[in-house]
């Protein structure tokens, strides 16, 4: 177990140092206003000084810089990133016992009015993509039935007024995320129902409940471990509509203001790309995305250690 965590925390230190790279190249590039009135004989020593001074500041020494306008992109970025992370740790939280317990009772209850009415709402909101389901639950739960507050900006100043303000970017977060879970629990509990140890547990006298309870959760549970890395990032990545759209100031607003500038006294808006700040974001993005593996990983043996990650 020890050589596969030091193998993974080396393959994330040779990921960020590639994507880094690529990054660095890529949005150097797309500043062409910058390289189109020099030469490829001038410009080329250039981009390669600035990539060295890459990789021994920002990817070696950890220093990464100033942003666009002048502030420490450390303290900028890292605020930022907290806030998107409270939201997505909240929203998985909340979909995976949500999706999980769903899933259960349909297949407990297989082909009742409760599986058939849950089957449905899954299907669609799990076809809604997350960037039209946010609009559509602020229109309907926000302005017109009033339950939850429409913006950041209606969120009351009291603690469970914010907390009350969570409610529309949590459920525009979780609807795919509980669609793809409950299915997943619901086929794999149904399957399990016809295999040999659930007809043996029967001619023992367990009752269908005790079935359920002792056997077929644990296995339901170590069914979504495979599925929880595709949700996660669908979540993550959801994050940025969800985000833009409630008003949030989390890293969506703070990326959207490092790739489009704007001239403040003519309201004119301009690509304006800010490496060092992009950069950082989309390494955070990963590291967040490795740690999530490999917990998953190791839930996953902790759960059924009769399951080797190593291979």
């Amino acid at each position: 177990m020890k050589r596969y965590v030091t193998m993974r925390i080396l393959f994330v230190v040779f990921n960020v140092f590639l994507l880094g790279t690529l990054l660095f190249f890529a949005l150097t590039f797309a500043n062409f206003n910058v390289w189109a009135s020099m030469p490829p004989s001038e410009s080329y020593p250039i981009i390669l000084r600035l990539y060295r001074v890459f990789l021994e500041q920002r990817i070696l020494a950890g220093d990464w810089g100033l942003t666009a306008s002048g502030d420490l992109v450390r303290e900028v970025v890292v605020p930022r990133f907290w806030i998107t992370m409270r939201y997505n740790l909240i929203a998985l939280a909340v979909y995976t016992p949500v999706g999980i317990a769903i899933g259960a009772i349909s297949a407990y209850y297989k082909d009742s009015l409760f599986d058939r009415v849950f089957n449905t709402l899954t299907l669609v909101f799990g076809s809604i993509p997350m960037y039209i389901l946010i609009f559509i639950l602020i229109i309907v739960l926000g302005f017109q039935l009033g339950w939850f507050p429409p913006h950041r900006s209606y969120i009351p100043g009291t603690f469970w007024g914010s907390v009350w303000g969570l409610g529309i970017p949590i459920l525009a977060l979780s609807a795919g995320a509980v669609s793809k879970i409950s299915r997943v629990v619901r086929y794999e509990m149904i399957d399990t129902l016809q295999s040999d140890y659930v007809l043996l547990a029967k001619t023992k006298g367990l009752t269908k409940g005790q079935i359920f309870a002792r056997h077929l959760l644990k296995n339901s549970i170590v069914s979504v471990f495979p599925v929880m890395m595709d949700v996660f990032l669908l979540v993550l990545m959801g994050s940025f509509f969800v985000e833009m759209s409630f008003g949030i100031h989390g890293v969506a607003e703070l990326l959207y203001e490092a790739i489009v500038g704007l001239y403040p006294e003519l309201e004119i808006n301009f690509i304006a790309i800010d490496v060092n700040t992009i950069v950082i974001i989309c390494t955070f993005y990963m590291l967040v995305a490795f740690v999530f593996g490999l917990f998953v990983d190791l839930m996953h043996h902790v759960v059924d250690p009769r399951i080797n990650v190593t291979h």
